[in-house]
This record gives C-alpha cells, structure tokens and sequence, in this order.
C-alpha cells in the first residue's frame, strides 16, 4: 500500500504546485500595464520585421539585418526590465493574492511552495513579454527574410533568443525577491538593487569593471556575448 501510495501523493503535490503557479499567474497578469507591455512586446516585434524586410531588400540577411535581431532582443528586454519593476510590489493586489493562496491551499498546496512558485509565474509572465516576440522575429528572419541560410552569422538569432530567457531569469528573479521582501515598498527595493548601482558604477569604476557592477551592466555584456557577430 505505502509504494502504491507515495506515487500518488508525489502526483498530488506536484499537481497542486502547478496550481499555485497558475494562480499566482493570474494575480501577477492583472492590470493594464502587463497588458499594454505584451501589447507594445508584439508591436516591437512587427517593426523590427518591417525593417528587417527592407533592409534585406538588394543584400539579403546580412550582418545589418541580424543586428536588428539583436537590438530588437534588447529593446524586448529593457521591456522586460519594466514590466519586473511593475511585479516587484504588492501594494495593489494583496486582497486578490491572498483569495488565490487560499484557494490554492485548499487545492493541496503546501505555503512553503509559495516563493518558488511566484518566481516560476514571474518568470514565465516575463518569458511571454521578451522571448516569445523574440523567437517570432527570429523564425521570421530566418524562414523569410534570409530564406532558410544566414551563414555562421546566423548562430546570432539564437543567441538574441538565449539572452532574452537569461534576461527574464534574472529579471524575474531579482523582481520576485523584491515583492516577497518588500511587499508594498518593493518597487523602491527594486529601484536599489537593479537602478540605483548601474550609474553608480559608471561614474565611479573604470569601463572594463563598471559593467560587472550592475545587472543592467552584467546584461548588457551577456547581450555582447551571445549576439556576436550581428554588428
């Protein structure tokens, strides 16, 4: 009975996490501003495709165009980078968040899943405002615009893909410690950790050491690594 049992409860539990994950999915993705950064995610996208489009037209995929990729991976994380400063703080849905916990509870959740879930809803939520429009511009890069061959240079689309989830990670990380620790003041913790040092640095530390100061700093030289040789 106890080996027939322990499969289920295992079932049961993982089950239940996946719950609490949703749920929390749901408190994160209400308001206008998540909708609107989604919105203005897929919007970037469709520009950075146009001009990709023309700027193909007469050279081909070439290193111009993929650095557009590139940037259009930046541009979709500094989306991202807003998108966690508006998640880091609970101010406005404790009532909404506290309902769902409850109801995830009384699903089977255990409470010290909560934190890990939060972090997965945040980085999932984040992972569908940056990457997803990313791989769209990429696919469409190189099915359309480059015709299925970009070269060696084309190792550059996966990479723009690969800093966009290293991007969310991150982002989504440092944004869900911020709301766990800060509650309500967690956008001012979020501002401390991830803004404040980032001019810090760059006025007070030599170039070569202000960007490992900073995450922006730290992302910034993840985005050089893996979009070299876009431009």
């Amino acid at each position: 009975m106890a080996m027939t049992a322990q499969p289920t409860e295992i079932g049961t539990r993982q089950r239940a996490r996946r719950n609490l994950v949703r749920l929390l999915g749901l408190t994160l993705h209400r308001g206008w501003t998540i909708r609107a950064a989604q919105i203005y995610g897929w919007a970037a996208m469709v520009g950075f495709a146009a001009m990709t489009w023309v700027a193909s037209r007469g050279y081909g995929a070439d290193s111009t165009v993929l650095a557009l990729v590139a940037r259009a991976a930046g541009v979709l994380a500094w989306l991202g980078a807003f998108a966690a400063f508006t998640l880091s703080s609970t101010a406005k849905d404790n009532a909404v968040r506290s309902a769902l916990l409850a109801l995830a509870f009384a699903r089977g959740a255990e409470q010290s899943d909560t934190d890990k879930a939060e972090v997965v809803a945040m980085v999932r939520l984040l992972l569908g405002i940056v990457v997803l429009p990313t791989i769209a511009l990429a696919a469409f890069v190189w099915l359309v615009v480059a015709g299925g061959e970009t070269g060696r240079e084309g190792w550059s689309l996966l990479g723009g893909c690969a800093f966009g989830v290293v991007a969310c990670i991150v982002l989504g990380v440092v944004a869900s410690l911020c709301r766990q620790r800060g509650r309500a003041w967690g956008r001012t913790w979020f501002l401390v950790v991830v803004v404040l040092p980032w001019p810090l640095a760059e006025l007070m530390l030599p170039p070569q050491t202000a960007e490992l100061a900073s995450i922006p700093g730290l992302l910034g030289l993840v985005w050089k690594t893996f979009t070299v040789g876009s431009g």
